[in-house]
């Protein structure tokens, strides 16, 4: 809890009253924002992203930029893992991802790629899993099963509507050969 600000009503508990890891997610947001679009680093991550033969005509080594990006997709990765283990559920159990790397891959998406968008569909797959959970404890005619499905119902429903014509970066996904010279 952020002292002062953890005590403000309404949004003190909703923003302020967290484990740091969830401060350091505001930060990188707020730092991707920046470097991807005013630093000629994050631009040239961009131009690999987009079309690498073209950056590798700029000068822009895209091996060295893939490796990097693929090191610290890993890193956050990690960290997504351990706030799983040691925040939200608070120890280990075996199976404790239950499909939440496809909802992040369908944030990405349906957020546009973009460092904002994702952290506002983040809230709402989160939003969804929270309902979930009180759905559970208001109604205990329905079987669990079924109200545990409404994030995975609600990230399906918004990949469909709504991210069907976001593909992503043009070359995500495709094996890079360097030209010979």
């Amino acid at each position: 809890k952020i002292p002062l600000l953890g005590d403000l009503p309404f949004v003190g508990g909703l923003l302020f009253n967290h484990n740091i890891l969830v401060y350091f997610s505001y930060l990188l947001v707020i730092f991707s924002v920046i470097y991807f679009n005013k630093t000629k680093s994050g631009l040239n991550y961009i131009a690999v992203g987009e079309f690498p033969h073209a950056a590798e005509t700029l000068g822009i080594d895209v091996m060295q930029k893939k490796y990097i990006a693929c090191i610290i997709c890993g890193a956050l990765s990690g960290l997504a893992g351990a706030y799983l283990t040691t925040s939200y559920i608070s120890s280990y159990s075996d199976g404790i991802v239950a499909g939440r790397g496809f909802i992040g891959l369908a944030a990405v998406i349906f957020g546009r790629w973009k460092p904002v968008g994702v952290l506002l569909a983040t809230v709402l797959f989160g939003f969804a899993d929270a309902l979930q959970l009180r759905l559970q404890l208001i109604n205990s005619d329905l079987p669990y099963q079924i109200l545990a499905m409404l994030p995975y119902l609600m990230t399906l429903f918004a990949l469909i509507f709504f991210g069907r014509k976001n593909a992503g970066p043009k070359s995500n996904g495709k094996p890079y050969y360097k030209e010979a010279k």
